[in-house]
Formats: C-alpha cells, sequence, structure tokens
C-alpha cells in the first residue's frame, strides 16, 4: 500500500546526490528504527519550532544530520557559513539522543533508503490520521535540517491527493534551482546566505533571511517584512521576506563550546533594506 508513493526509480540518483567521498558507517534498519529498549522512533517531531497551529494547520518535521555530520553523506549541498552553528546543533537538538536520531535515520536513508521512505509515507498516514479527529490539516517539513530532494524520491502530489488532511508539504532550500519543483502541494522557501545571488530572489515567492533579534525588533517596524518565528508555515505569509532571529547553539554536552553561528550568515540591518528593494524591483 504505501510503497506505491515511492518513486523507486529515482532512488538511485537520490543515493548519489546524498553521498560523498567515504564509506558511510551501517547500522540495520532495525537499529536505526527502534531504540535499545525496544521503542519505535518516530519520524516526525513537533519541536518548538513547529509547535503553534496556524490557520487550522499543523506543522511537523523530519530532522536528519545536517551537512556533513554523517561521514560520506552531504544532506545540504548548499550551506556554507551556516554549517557550523546550523539549527540542527540549537536548543535541544544538541542533546545526544536528539544528535543520535538525526544520525541514525540519515543512515537509514542511505542504507536502507526504500524502507525509510516508505516508513515516512506510513508514519504520515497515521499522523494525518490522529489530527483528523480534531478537524486540523498536516504540513510536512522533510528537510527540517537538510536540504535533499524528497521530491524526486517521493510522491507528494499523490499523498495530498489521498490524505484529506494533508495541506501540503513545504520546505526551505539554499538551492535555488529548486523553484523549478514548487507546486501547489509543495512550498518552498528561500533561505538567503553569503553565497546567495541577489537576482534568485525572484524566483521564489517567501525569502528567508536570518537577522539578531535586536534588528529584526526594528525591522518588523516595517509592514513589508514578516516574522517566521511565529510559526514555520510560510505558505500563509503575506510578504515576500521572512525575518528569523539567529538560533544560537545549544549548551548540551559543550555543544556551544566547538561549534557557534558564523557572523557572516547574519544578515545586517542594512543588507535586509537592500533585499527588500531588490525583491519590490
Amino acid at each position: 500500500m504505501y510503497n506505491k508513493y515511492i518513486k523507486t526509480q529515482n532512488i538511485p540518483a537520490f543515493r548519489r546526490y546524498m553521498s560523498t567521498r567515504g564509506a558511510v558507517p551501517f547500522h540495520s534498519f532495525k537499529e536505526c528504527m527502534f531504540t535499545k529498549g525496544g521503542k519505535h522512533r518516530s519520524i516526525f517531531t513537533k519541536s518548538t519550532k513547529f509547535k503553534k497551529v496556524h490557520n487550522e494547520v499543523q506543522a511537523y518535521g523530519l530532522y536528519l544530520a545536517p551537512a556533513t555530520m554523517v561521514k560520506g553523506l552531504n544532506s545540504c549541498r548548499g550551506s556554507g557559513a551556516c554549517t557550523d552553528g546550523c539549527l540542527a546543533y540549537s536548543g535541544r537538538l544538541s542533546t545526544s539522543q536528539s544528535q543520535n536520531k538525526q544520525y541514525l535515520f540519515s543512515v537509514a536513508l542511505y542504507h536502507h533508503t526504500e524502507l525509510f521512505l516508505t516508513e515516512i509515507v506510513q508514519q504520515l498516514f497515521r499522523l494525518a490520521h490522529n489530527y483528523s479527529f480534531d478537524g486540523v490539516d498536516v504540513a510536512i517539513r522533510l528537510n527540517s535540517t537538510s536540504d535533499l530532494p524528497f521530491h524526486n524520491v517521493i510522491d507528494m502530489e499523490a499523498l495530498c491527493n489521498d490524505i484529506s488532511n494533508l495541506d501540503h508539504f513545504y520546505d526551505y532550500t539554499k538551492i535555488p534551482t529548486r523553484y523549478k519543483v514548487q507546486s501547489s502541494f509543495y512550498h518552498l522557501t528561500y533561505s538567503y546566505s553569503e553565497l546567495s545571488r541577489d537576482k534568485w530572489l525572484s524566483r521564489f515567492d517567501r525569502v528567508a533571511v536570518v537577522v539578531s533579534y535586536q534588528d529584526k525588533k526594528k525591522l518588523l517596524n516595517d509592514s513589508s517584512f514578516t516574522d517566521g518565528d511565529k510559526h514555520d508555515l510560510r505558505k500563509f505569509d503575506d510578504s515576500k521576506i521572512v525575518l528569523l532571529g539567529v538560533k544560537r547553539v545549544g549548551g548540551f554536552q559543550g555543544m556551544n563550546q566547538i561549534r557557534s553561528v558564523s557572523e557572516s550568515f547574519i544578515q545586517s540591518f542594512d543588507k535586509v533594506l537592500s533585499l527588500l528593494e531588490v525583491s519590490s524591483v
């Protein structure tokens, strides 16, 4: 039933997109999906980032290991200065339990691709069914801490058609050419960084920019900007440019002693104003 939503013919190319030089550590699918105590790991997380229901839609996300955290893999090919201070290392995501889960899910996605994709679909059906009793729709972000082309291996359109309360899939991306796959069932927000070119802004209807909380407060006096920290569902925003306050690296396991957010990833007050001018042309 569930594997009909998997585009199996595209799996080899998807795995090549993930891989880099070097062998990827191996774990059995059971080791990846079950704790040592036998508890089945939940793929979708309603963390603080997704906790707020917006427009009667509840967001859930999948957290994978970021960028090159797993030897032999690169889950975020558009990453730059954001790598060291990635969201995957912020708050409770910096706990050993969360880091281990991100790692194992990434290994499962690479070594047991079809099984893991089928698990995504199966848990999605169950999740949506549970929310249907409350009259709430769900939206799914598969790249919460990654930037992989899941649209190539999961039939998102068919899932949206078959699950009555699945509102849409969505992601943030640093890949400027990915605007081509945007649709009514897959919303993409461009994640602006120090590697971006201003001309790419016109390709997306939403552009997320990371700023300091001080600058965000001042910039939000202009109604041309949206506070992206109020919820995660960019599809419902009124403005093109969305401001995200910088998330600092979490303190669990002393993570904030070895990692930090690069200042070059945080956009200045003046830079954001210039982006507003570019996006309005």
